[in-house]
């Protein structure tokens, strides 16, 4: 009782100093390149729109680090600062760690989900161990705006696991969530002051420069260490993803370039920012395009807001323009680098020599890039826009508490041809994304959840302009992660970085460290923290049990999930290369180390099917559509099965049910056509024989079209005349409608000349 007496005399008496000599606020060290406390002297300031307050509200304001400070030394400096490094580097390391033991697949996501969860989880782990010991009867949690909404919402997602109509694409989610969530608590808990917060967005913005080295290395140079879908996917295997990470931390760079004071952190800054705007410009993805020029709107914006003395002193000092330009211009040389010219150079000084070969090396260059960008780009924004207006119906029907977190995409195909036909449905067994964050958090958690979602971003707004009117010239540097959520939440309203781990993570830590910003500079008489009891020794011990099961869990879990990942992989290949025997077995083994995943149950039905083995398969199917309703593939080959197996009434009503929610699409319609008109229902297949005649007279008048011009350019060359079998297919098709129209109509003809005669001889009996 004593020790803890001693310890609290002890935290008022630096506060007291603090008071008196706020310049020794918090533990900075002095760095030159470090943010500068807010306990400076008013001629020291550098930020112009501050609040008029009075000396002592300042005063009060410059205790708040050093009062926090004090509260959280739970452990010895050294052990605190080993937890701080932890953390920094499980965040700044996370994307690194997406290529290793990617035999086999392209399971990035995966690697980096599960490092976030372990990584996180253990931190947690020591951290409720070392707790143990300490005396002290409680632990704080930093006091925001943006904690409270946060957490509840976290917890609303969570809950909605119990009404999702699929636990396993809940589960996969929650546990996304979960682990940038640990990481973000673990913020809360860690940072104690300005340089806390300035070495761990140095962290972050190292990773981005690594990154984007790797980017320019794969783009430019070829370089092949990690395997990609499409150059350059960087550690990612994915250009979007990849231009998202750029989105992420390019801001970072361009902040602490400013903020910057000695010549290795201004031209670390310098060059490390051009590496990554070049890496975001490389990926070609235009809503990381888009949502770097949102950040660049708003860093613009900001540093016009933020002036002192005469004029704007972000740029005071030869050295600090030098490196402007420097950047400016290796930029400029990025830009206009392509493959081609890295790999032959004398084509630069050869282009020259005809007008033929200039033209192809513009038509290569980095700068002309933008052109063919935007090259389809109506089909794309109309296939997300469709999508999006096909999402309508859905929130409608789960209005209040939303389809359950993860379960978009487990109940879309249901309503796939609301507004418009989805043709890219037609040939996937779902969407897995919406392309649109915003959608699937309103489908998902419904009027409750999306109240909880607005309020955390009018939460972070609050918070945001607090922090932007108390901000000091030199102590912006949160200004980074700000802006970086600007960013990537532009970038998702054309697509999904908030199902995508590391971006996850990037905005919990970056929403930690705002809390931390926001909380150093509430005066001495507001609370700048949480206090949550944890005097009960029995809770701690129980708690550090708690974290080592759960991180022990979660790595067996992540470990079985990249086994069965790895088989999925195998076992798609070989179902497309028809070896459906291996197919089989690896969806298998697959299935065995994660049995709640449908999609290795669709695997293995289809590989039953082509093998022979229907009723099995069957049954397979079944259990596929139980997850996953309306699935268009799942019904098609369902019906396909009782085609096979003989059971034409049974492969009927799947039919029906794939015409009911695929009405636009024909070659289910024509397929249905035929099964009536086998089994006798003329009349019943009428409509859809006139339907299905006029959609394929339309597509044989066009392809007579194209047919004639090229028989007279080939009757021209002099080359064998021979009908292409798309167009010979659609004749054959035509011909066969038009042959059952008549058909069924004689018929109707001959049963209407019955009944009449029959009703004029009945006159005539009477």
């Amino acid at each position: 009782m004593a020790r803890k007496k001693k310890k609290l005399s002890a935290k008022k008496l630096a506060i007291k100093k603090a008071k008196k000599n706020p310049n020794n606020g918090g533990r900075n060290g002095g760095h030159q390149d470090g943010p500068v406390q807010p306990s400076q002297t008013v001629a020291q300031e550098t930020g112009a729109h501050q609040e008029d307050t009075s000396i002592t509200e300042k005063t009060d304001a410059a205790t708040a680090v050093a009062r926090v400070d004090a509260v959280r030394s739970f452990f010895a400096p050294w052990l605190q600062n080993v937890f701080f490094w932890f953390l920094a580097l499980i965040v700044a390391t996370t994307a690194l760690a997406g290529p290793y033991g990617q035999s086999g697949g392209y399971t990035p996501d995966l690697h980096m989900a599960a490092y976030i969860q372990v990584t996180t989880f253990l931190l947690l782990t020591l951290l409720a161990l070392a707790s143990i010991r300490i005396t002290e009867d409680h632990f704080d949690i930093i006091r925001s705006p943006i904690v409270v909404p946060a957490a509840l919402f976290y917890v609303y997602a969570m809950l909605s696991f119990f009404w999702a109509t699929t636990k396993y694409d809940a589960v996969i989610d929650m546990l996304d969530w979960t682990g940038a969530c640990a990481a973000g608590f673990a913020v809360l808990l860690l940072i104690r002051n300005y340089s806390s917060i300035y070495w761990f967005i140095f962290a972050m913005f190292i990773s981005g420069v690594l990154i984007a080295l790797l980017g320019i290395g794969q783009y430019l140079f070829g370089i092949d260490w990690v395997q990609q879908h499409i150059t350059p996917g960087t550690t990612f295997s994915n250009k979007n993803m990849s231009g998202q990470y750029g989105v992420l931390t390019a801001p970072l760079g361009i902040i602490l370039f400013f903020q910057a004071k000695r010549s290795p952190m201004i031209w670390m800054a310098a060059i490390g920012s051009a590496c990554i705007i070049s890496l975001i410009y490389y990926t070609r993805a235009r809503g990381s395009w888009l949502a770097f020029l949102v950040e660049l709107v708003l860093i613009v914006a900001a540093c016009s807001y933020i002036r002192w003395g005469k004029g704007l002193a972000l740029l005071l000092g030869w050295e600090k323009k030098i490196a402007l330009l420097v950047a400016l211009l290796l930029t400029f040389i990025l830009f206009s680098l392509t493959p081609g010219i890295i790999n032959a150079p004398g084509k630069i000084l050869d282009s020259y020599s005809g007008e033929e070969q200039q033209h192809s090396l513009l038509e290569q260059s980095g700068l002309n890039a933008a052109k063919h960008v935007y090259h389809g780009m109506n089909y794309s924004a109309s296939k997300r826009i469709t999508i999006w207006l096909n999402s309508i119906p859905m929130i409608i029907d789960h209005f209040f508490f939303g389809a359950g977190i993860g379960n978009w995409r487990v109940l879309y195909p249901t309503y796939q041809e609301w507004f418009w036909p989805d043709w890219e449905l037609h040939r996937n067994l779902y969407h897995a994304n919406a392309h649109n964050d915003y959608v699937e958090i309103i489908s998902e958690f419904g009027l409750f959840g999306s109240i909880l979602f607005f309020w955390l971003i009018f939460a972070f707004f609050r918070t945001w302009i607090y922090v932007a009117r108390r901000s000091t010239g030199r102590n912006f540097i949160i200004l980074g992660p700000v802006i970086a959520i600007f960013g990537i939440g532009t970038s998702a309203v054309f697509s999904f970085p908030l199902k995508q781990p590391v971006p996850i993570l990037f905005v919990m830590v970056y929403l930690g460290l705002i809390s931390c910003y926001y909380s150093f500079l509430q005066p001495a008489s507001a609370k700048a923290y949480f206090k949550v009891p944890y005097k009960n020794m029995i809770v701690r011990p129980l708690m550090a049990a708690f974290f080592l099961i759960a991180t022990t869990f979660l790595f067996i879990y992540n470990y079985n999930l990249y086994i069965s990942e790895l088989n999925y992989r195998s076992s798609v290949s070989s179902l497309r290369l028809g070896k459906y025997r291996n197919s089989y077995n690896a969806a298998r083994i697959a299935q065995q180390h994660n049995p709640w995943r449908p999609e290795l149950l669709w695997l293995e039905a289809t590989s039953q099917l082509r093998l022979g083995d229907t009723d099995t398969a069957i049954d397979n199917y079944k259990k596929v559509l139980a997850s996953y309703p309306n699935s268009p593939n799942t019904l098609n080959n369902l019906a396909t099965s009782y085609n096979i197996k003989g059971d034409t009434a049974a492969a009927l009503e799947v039919y029906r049910q794939l015409v009911d929610t695929q009405p636009s699409n024909m070659q289910l319609k024509f397929n249905y056509t035929m099964m009536l008109l086998r089994l006798g229902y003329g009349n019943h297949a009428l409509p859809y024989v006139n339907e299905t005649l006029k959609h394929y007279q339309s597509a044989l008048a066009q392809q007579t079209a194209r047919w004639m011009k090229q028989e007279q350019a080939l009757h021209a060359a002099g080359q064998p005349i021979v009908k292409p079998a798309t167009y010979t297919s659609l004749e054959k098709r035509v011909h066969n409608l038009q042959y059952w129209k008549q058909k069924i109509e004689a018929q109707q003809q001959t049963q209407q000349k019955s009944a009449a005669q029959g009703d004029e001889k009945a006159v005539a009996d009477d």
